[in-house]
């Protein structure tokens, strides 16, 4: 029997990187009081402290965005959910087919594609 394996469908986050945003972070980071740096007397927390500054600064200035629904999966409000998953996943295949191209990747394609 034919037991379909998951390919897990991710949808990436981004940031909103604007000439605003750079400039805010750049203010940021030259008002930002390092003196706590030298109270720290090993380089290893000192490198810790730095970066858990330098992140936090940056992802207030550069959060993480959901990305936005496509028209496409709003335009099909009648397919059902288990039908969704099975074109990205046939999707997913072909891509996959595509970037590296071999007979296993071929195979698990079409028998994708023939299942639809």
């Amino acid at each position: 029997a034919y037991i379909p394996t998951v390919l897990p469908i991710r949808l990436s986050e981004n940031r909103a990187i604007t000439d605003e945003s750079i400039q805010c972070f750049t203010e940021d980071i030259q008002n930002t009081d390092w003196t706590f740096v030298h109270r720290l007397s090993d380089a290893n927390s000192i490198f810790d402290a730095i970066v858990d500054k330098y992140t936090e600064i940056y992802n207030k200035n550069f959060p993480l965005k959901a990305p936005k629904r496509t028209k496409r999966e709003k335009s099909n409000p009648w397919l059902l959910e288990w039908l969704k998953c099975a074109c990205a996943r046939k999707n997913s295949l072909y891509h996959i087919y595509i970037k590296e191209p071999s007979t296993e990747n071929k195979i698990k394609y079409q028998k994708m594609k023939k299942n639809e």
